[in-house]
């Protein structure tokens, strides 16, 4: 069986950080497969895959560093 990790799991791991909701976003704009639940002391909880997460994820940090660079960083006279 693949890893997997709960929302609250992937806030907790991930580096950089994000939070609760960006994680759910993540899930949803990337369509990161449920490969199962967890029990705890409530209802289920959906595990997602957690290679899919840490793609999804690598995919989000660097558009994120793009973005930052562009603003940060002066444009050449040439560009």
């Amino acid at each position: 069986m693949s890893a997997s990790w709960t929302i609250k799991e992937a806030a907790e791991q991930l580096h950089p950080a994000m939070t609760l909701d960006e994680v759910r976003a993540l899930v949803l704009l990337f369509a990161v497969p449920v490969l199962g639940q967890r029990r705890g002391r409530g209802r289920p909880v959906d595990a997602y895959d957690q290679p899919a997460l840490l793609r999804a994820h690598a995919a989000v940090i660097a558009y994120r560093r793009g973005l930052l660079h562009g603003v940060l960083v002066p444009r050449s006279a040439a560009s």
